[in-house]
């Protein structure tokens, strides 16, 4: 029997792409060291921390006073004898004058300014956040495509040993030629698979290295497959409380607190601010006294503050708006990701039970039917092509699981263990 030596070999090629992956052309490297890379070594997330630090320091400048103004006045100054000398002048003037924002008005302001300083700390997090879930996405590809080629591969090699039994039965003259031409056609479209996997790991990494500030062609370590799931503990017990402390959740918090404070240092727009002055008198060459001076500001323009203070309200209002419109799509996101994970693990079990099992056992059978003349070829290379299919649609299914475990951690800026359970 020409075929019955390939009936073990096909639960072990399923074995063995389950549980080793391809073999790595260097070294395998963690997502966990991806992701560290990706903090230390990304533009964009510098750029997020660069711009949070920037904001923290303006909530300094917002909270302090204006600089005190000096000037110096000349009076009496001889038309004949024009000069700034004081001794020669009638009367120098030397003035400082400090301006007073009414009481609260600088206190709102600081406080607008260090909220907008967080919201921006939360953006800053929350643009880490998008980044990594891309590096986490490109891992996940990489891993993927360099699973199809081993499967690809290893279909490849069976096919090839199929064809030389094709060819010796043909010699045999037990077949027609029409079966050696159909397996020569099915690995021709086999080692095209081959080339364009190779190329689309190319890309993959080139992906991953711009991710991780590199140049595209740098040497990369490839990424190693998935040894399992999470712990469902780990997603299904993520809930509101979370989503109510996810980054973007967050930020929108901030924004409305500064908001609410800008809105309250609108109102005090009607308020007139402060002026303190104070100037030491010389007359000649002799200091001989004091001047004390007092001002305000007349808020006469109610135009202008009635729109500076609406202008506030109406931020204000957005702002809250906003916040309550990212908790509720926080809490969807999370619902919706809770039940795509759900859907994802059911069918990994599906295959793992099922779809996988079936398909090897109708190989099987094939394989036996074809060597008793009860098939032809192009049956059994049907089952063939089926049995790569549901293979490559079982890794297919938990490659999503952990993109949509990234998703989560993503919508909630936490870690669920993504990283422990592919790397």
């Amino acid at each position: 029997m020409f075929l019955l030596g390939f009936v073990p070999a096909v639960s072990g090629i399923s074995a063995r792409a389950a549980d080793d992956g391809p073999s790595p052309p260097d070294h395998a490297a963690s997502l966990v060291s991806f992701l560290d890379a990706a903090r230390a070594n990304n533009p964009e997330i510098r750029a997020a921390r660069e711009k949070a630090r920037a904001a923290e320091e303006r909530a300094k400048v917002e909270g302090a006073y204006m600089d005190p103004k000096f000037r110096v006045e000349w009076m009496g100054i001889p038309r004949d004898n024009v000069t700034l000398d004081p001794a020669r002048n009638e009367q120098t003037w030397y003035t400082v004058t400090q301006d007073l924002p009414f009481p609260g008005k600088l206190g709102y302001r600081r406080e607008a300014a260090v909220h907008e300083s967080r919201a921006a700390a939360e953006s800053a997090g929350d643009v880490e956040n998008g980044v990594l879930r891309r590096v986490k996405q490109a891992y996940l590809d990489q891993a993927f495509l360099h699973r199809s080629l081993a499967v690809t591969r290893e279909v490849k090699g069976l096919l090839s040993s199929l064809a030389s039994v094709a060819a010796t039965r043909y010699a045999a003259g037990l077949v027609s030629q029409q079966d050696v031409l159909k397996a020569q056609v099915e690995l021709s479209l086999l080692a095209n698979e081959e080339i364009t996997l190779v190329s689309q790991i190319r890309i993959a990494r080139a992906r991953l290295n711009t991710l991780l500030n590199r140049a595209p062609g740098s040497p990369l370590a490839s990424a190693p497959w998935p040894r399992g799931r999470i712990a469902p503990d780990a997603w299904r017990n993520a809930g509101e409380p979370d989503a109510a402390k996810s980054p973007s959740a967050r930020m929108a918090a901030a924004e409305a607190d500064a908001g609410r404070a800008m809105r309250e240092a609108g109102r005090l727009e009607w308020a007139p601010d402060f002026m303190l002055g104070l100037s030491a008198v010389q007359m000649g060459d002799r200091q001989t006294g004091w001047n004390v001076m007092a001002g305000m500001t007349l808020p006469v323009w109610f135009g202008k503050n009635r729109a500076a203070a609406s202008s506030a309200a109406a931020f204000s209002g957005a702002a809250e708006a906003k916040a309550s419109a990212a908790r509720n799509d926080v809490s969807y996101e999370v619902s919706r990701l809770k039940i795509e994970i759900e859907s994802a693990e059911r069918r990994i079990d599906l295959y793992d039970t099922s779809l996988v099992p079936q398909s090897e056992a109708a190989f099987r059978s094939a394989l036996i039917n074809y060597e008793t003349g009860k098939i032809d070829f192009l049956s059994l290379l049907e089952n063939e092509r089926n049995l790569k299919r549901v293979r490559l649609e079982r890794e297919r299914a938990l490659a999503e699981y952990f993109e949509k475990i990234a998703d989560l951690e993503r919508t909630l800026g936490v870690d669920l263990g993504m990283a422990g359970g592919v790397s």
